[in-house]
């Protein structure tokens, strides 16, 4: 969700893009086009999950002319070395605590 909100806002802008997420970083990245080629099927029977997210997320990329590159940063960084990565953290957290208080699911509208 963050990387979405992150392209829409941020447009116009080259952007580097520090996560904790290895599977955010593969969804934008190297599995983007095996799974536009199979058209978001895992198999037969199963679509990928987040599809709402990642398929925007997806057209973002393709029709972008600005460069985005994606880095890994390790998570839970103790030495505090990523500091908007933990900070990223403690709001994601904070946001579920939250939720889970409300007995309400996270939802993102367009």
């Amino acid at each position: 969700m963050a990387v979405l909100m992150l392209l829409r806002d941020h447009a116009d802008k080259d952007l580097r893009i520090q996560t904790d997420s290895a599977y955010v970083i593969g969804v934008c990245t190297q599995w983007k086009k095996s799974w536009q080629r199979k058209r978001y099927w895992k198999n037969e029977s199963e679509q990928f999950s987040n599809l709402n997210i990642i398929i925007p997320i997806h057209h973002l990329l393709d029709s972008s002319s600005r460069s985005i590159e994606f880095i890994k940063v390790p998570g839970h960084d103790k030495q505090n070395r990523f500091p908007l990565n933990t900070h990223a953290d403690k709001l994601a957290k904070r946001a579920a605590v939250k939720a889970k208080e409300a007995q309400n699911e996270v939802l993102f509208t367009s």
